[in-house]
């Protein structure tokens, strides 16, 4: 190609034979030239002006003298007359010539630009090529070889030259990023070069010497570039267009054209490489086979190259310098009318769901300064990105569109309104928008404004939102301020935005406030009036389910939360949906309701939601771990550590329960020490409860004398946000109150946690509290009463560990009321599920309560085995209980939010590990005393 160093290449060549004592002949080939062996007679002219007449008459004897005939002067001086000779013979004389002349000297014929050679100029070169290789005679020849056709004579002779192994053939190309700089450095010698100077030369270079040579020269000539400090660096405001000299070299051969195939590739020039030859005829305006026909000359020409396969081909400009040269040559009317006709077709792929098109349409469109259309395409890409989780692309389209509706403000005002969504949205759902708080703080302000100035009620409802989710990360009373005056300003309405302004606040506000039932009924009426918006109606059932206490309740409004979710058609709600229920059943305490849930909610995650499994996975962990699953919990643990997606800090607190059950008391208090250094930074109160509730639970094992404050302070933030940790703290706090003799203390948690809802797993606590309470005050006939109550509770969650420490609480009733057979058996059952859930410290407790009972069974039940270790993993366990209780695999599905095939699959899998025949023997199975059932 042009510009890429053959006349570099030949000044070189021309000072090595010098060097050497090689006689130079350069021979120029001319474009259009109608004088066969053009080539070579301007060489031999060069050379033989210099020469006598005596030295030419001695050089064209013998067989060189018909050699003559191509030089007229010379023909004259030897005598030689101007009949035809045949082309053979004419060649053979040319041979002979230069055979003649390197048994003098060395030579070196050197012909540039054979690309534009004659059929007779191609003829001798081969012949002269193969004869004279027995000869010192170098012959240099330089061509583009993207101006050489297929099928003619000088590409016959290239592919012959390649075969021949006393021929080289160098191709150049373009520079890469060192071979620029150390061209650069070459022309600005004696300093260090700005790496940037470089970067920006060999950008707009694009590799290709010429034009590295041309801007460098350009630069000096703008007195652009300076040498600061040893350093040469380029000036603010440098231009940066092709030098003259330059396009008028790449635009050659497009010149070369007919004037409508250039009219094609003027419009080819503005399409994004590489082009469908669809879009070209688009962009183009011209008729398809006008097109193939320019197409097929451009080929020809070299201007274009094809690209891609044969089943889907492609098309770009031979090099992008090119390109830019050939666009520089259209007018603004003409390049505005391209434009608009790129827009509108790649418009309409881009919404026939092509994603990556819409961007490009964006563009088109603004350029024809169709900037409204502009800034719906850019919108539909930034969407398309933030489908495909694609954080710095959705934030570049929005950026687009934002700048096109400047002038605009109704229009920029929907834009930066439609930015905020998508990316809090994106941050909270699929992957994080670095730096979204500070991006968000301007947006906001500006948006608020806007919608102010242009009474948009909807606007600043959005807006409002937005603002109080990404507000949520930095300061909680920020974000409660602004939900309060997004409920405030859609109070009454009784539309979605009431129904949302509702959502968010409930989702913050604490349960104390005095506005919290009022709104909590208002939204609760809302979400069964409300039907223009499904997606607002499952958000807003989701929020009454996290917020509900009853059981039956919850349950409806999880139906109403599918139902919302079913008429939106899209999978990811139905999966939030189900992840939402089992959050919720397990702060309640229905952990086996929480872990069908979160089974179902993971495989919805496979197709709908598959980034958000590591969160579904953090629920199974912990129904895993309070249903007394070690091997389930350990493997779930194992893989959210790995996953990355959470806080290892908080994967640690979060880990206590393990600890303490399945590990030793130095971790467990080591993980709540954890949560005692979060504690004194600035946490959301749904976070600052379960945080201060763990801490406080490691004060107890260390140190349960001084570990009243922190237990308190847990209480009263669980109580403001958290519904599950006041069930996990109290039975260890009454405990340890109880052990310390402080029955007043104990008295006065009693009716702190009588205040919160009767739901199981505080129903649990309170009986478990209300036992503990009673031996207090020696009356351990309601002790047992109360602890028999805790411990039916407990075994329907099912949270085993507790369960157990209930049963060592009725086993020292039963003492005290003087049963010591019963005590036995209430400790044995403690050490009985101690050994099902493999817990440490519990199996020494137990133990320990059975010898001091006189217990002799205890080496009897050791060695005693247990069904739960068994292969059944805890879905297997829960459809053997739903078996157990005659439920068909159709009910089985309906109760576990699974399909019956599903289901069915399970149940044969079950048979198959147990060696069972059938449904019934599976229920006889089940009958044993230590089925896990």
């Amino acid at each position: 190609p042009a510009g890429v160093g053959k006349t570099r290449l030949t000044e070189t060549a021309l000072d090595l034979a010098r060097q050497s004592g090689f006689v130079p002949l350069t021979g120029q080939t001319v474009e259009g030239a109608s004088l066969p062996y053009s080539t070579l007679i301007s060489a031999l002219r060069r050379h033989l002006r210099v020469q006598t007449e005596a030295d030419i008459a001695d050089l064209f004897r013998g067989m060189a003298r018909s050699a003559a005939a191509l030089l007229p002067e010379v023909a004259d001086l030897v005598g030689l007359g101007s009949s035809q000779m045949a082309a053979e013979h004419l060649d053979a004389a040319v041979v002979s010539l230069f055979a003649t002349m390197a048994t003098r000297q060395p030579v070196l014929l050197l012909l540039e630009d054979l690309h534009w050679a004659g059929p007779d100029m191609v003829r001798v070169l081969g012949t002269l090529v193969r004869d004279l290789r027995d000869h010192p005679v170098w012959i240099v020849g330089t061509l583009r070889s993207d101006e050489v056709d297929a099928n003619t004579p000088l590409r016959e002779l290239l592919d012959e030259l390649r075969r021949d192994r006393h021929t080289d053939i160098l191709v150049l190309g373009d520079l890469d990023a060192a071979g620029v700089h150390e061209m650069v450095g070459a022309i600005f010698p004696g300093a260090v070069l700005d790496p940037a100077l470089v970067e920006r030369i060999a950008a707009h270079s694009a590799g290709r010497p010429l034009v590295v040579e041309e801007l460098c020269r350009s630069l000096i000539d703008q007195g652009a570039v300076d040498l600061d400090h040893g350093s040469w660096q380029a000036n603010a405001g440098v231009d940066w267009t092709i030098p003259p000299t330059v396009r008028d070299i790449l635009l050659r051969a497009f010149h070369r054209l007919d004037a409508s195939a250039r009219a094609v590739l003027e419009a080819a020039a503005l399409c994004e490489e590489p082009f469908a030859v669809d879009l070209l005829v688009a962009a183009s305006a011209a008729d398809p086979a006008a097109v193939d026909r320019a197409v097929a000359a451009g080929l020809r020409a070299g201007v274009l190259r094809r690209q891609g396969d044969a089943a889907e081909p492609r098309l770009s400009f031979g090099h992008a310098l090119t390109r830019e040269a050939v666009s520089a040559e259209l007018g603004i009317a003409q390049s505005r009318a391209v434009h608009s006709r790129l827009g509108e077709a790649l418009r309409a792929a881009a919404e026939d769901r092509q994603a990556p098109v819409a961007a490009r349409a964006a563009y088109h469109l603004a350029e024809a300064e169709r900037i409204e259309e502009s800034v719906a395409m850019s919108l539909l890409a930034a969407r398309y990105a933030t489908s495909m989780a694609a954080v710095g692309d959705a934030v570049e389209h929005f950026e687009h569109a934002r700048t096109r509706s400047a002038p605009d403000s109704a229009m920029r005002l929907r834009v930066i309104v439609d930015e905020l969504e998508y990316l809090e949205t994106l941050n909270r759902t699929v992957a994080p928008v670095r730096g979204l708080s500070a991006l968000a703080d301007d947006r906001i302000a500006e948006a608020k404004a806007l919608a102010t100035g242009q009474a948009d009620d909807v606007a600043r409802f959005r807006v409002a939102r937005v603002a109080t989710v990404i507000a949520r990360d930095t300061s909680w009373t920020a974000a409660l301020e602004e939900a309060a005056q997004w409920v405030e300003a859609a109070a009454g309405l009784g539309d979605r935005w009431e129904l949302l302004s509702l959502v968010n606040w409930l989702n913050i506000a604490e349960l104390q406030d005095a506005a919290y039932a009022d709104r909590h009924r208002r939204l609760r009426s809302l979400v069964d009036t409300v039907d223009d918006d499904p997606v607002a109606v499952n958000s807003g059932y989701r929020v009454l389910m996290a917020l509900c206490c009853d059981a039956d309740e919850m349950q409806d409004l999880f139906r109403g939360a599918l139902d919302a979710a079913r008429q939106i058609g899209d999978g990811f709600e139905y999966f939030v949906t189900h992840a939402s229920y089992a959050c919720t059943r397990r702060e309640l305490g229905l952990i086996a309701d929480a872990a069908a849930a979160a089974d179902t909610a993971l495989e919805l995650s496979e197709r709908a939601a598959p980034l958000h499994r590591p969160g579904v996975q953090y629920e199974m962990y912990h129904c895993a771990v309070l249903s007394g699953d070690r091997g389930r919990a350990a493997t779930l643990h194992d893989a959210l550590r790995a996953s990355g997606q959470l806080d290892a800090d908080q994967l640690e607190v979060d880990s206590f329960e393990e600890r303490l059950r399945f590990g030793t008391r130095e971790q467990a208090v080591a993980a709540a020490r954890r949560a005692e250094a979060m504690a004194e930074s600035s946490l959301p109160p749904y976070v600052r409860g379960p945080v201060l509730s763990t801490a406080a639970r490691g004060r107890l094992l260390a140190d349960p004398a001084g570990a009243g404050d922190a237990a308190w302070a847990a209480l009263e933030a669980c109580g403001r946000n958290t519904v599950d940790h006041h069930w996990l703290l109290s039975p260890d706090v009454a405990r340890a109150l109880l052990r310390l003799g402080r029955i007043d203390e104990l008295d006065r948690w009693r009716e702190a946690l009588a205040r919160f809802g009767g739901y199981i797993g505080n129903a649990a606590a309170l009986a478990f509290v209300d036992g503990c309470a009673a031996l207090g005050h020696d009356a351990p006939a309601v002790a047992a009463t109360h602890l028999q109550n805790a411990i039916d509770l407990l075994h329907r969650m099912p949270y085993p560990a507790r369960e157990c420490e209930a049963w060592l609480m009725l086993s020292e009733a039963r003492q005290r009321l003087g049963i010591a057979e019963d005590a036995v058996e209430a400790a044995a059952a403690a050490f009985d599920i101690a050994r099902r859930i493999d817990s440490p410290a519990l199996i020494d407790e137990s133990g320990a309560a059975l010898r001091r009972l006189g217990d002799r069974t205890l080496s009897r039940r050791i060695s005693r085995p247990r069904l739960a270790d068994s292969v059944l993993t805890r879905r297997e366990q829960e459809i053997v209980t739903l078996v157990h209780r005659g439920l068909t695999n159709q009910q089985i599905a309906d109760t576990l939010y699974i399909s019956q095939t599903t289901a069915a699959k399970h149940v044969s899998n079950i048979l198959g590990k147990l060696d069972l025949e059938n449904r019934i023997a599976l229920a006889r199975w089940a009958d044993q005393p230590e089925a896990p059932v």
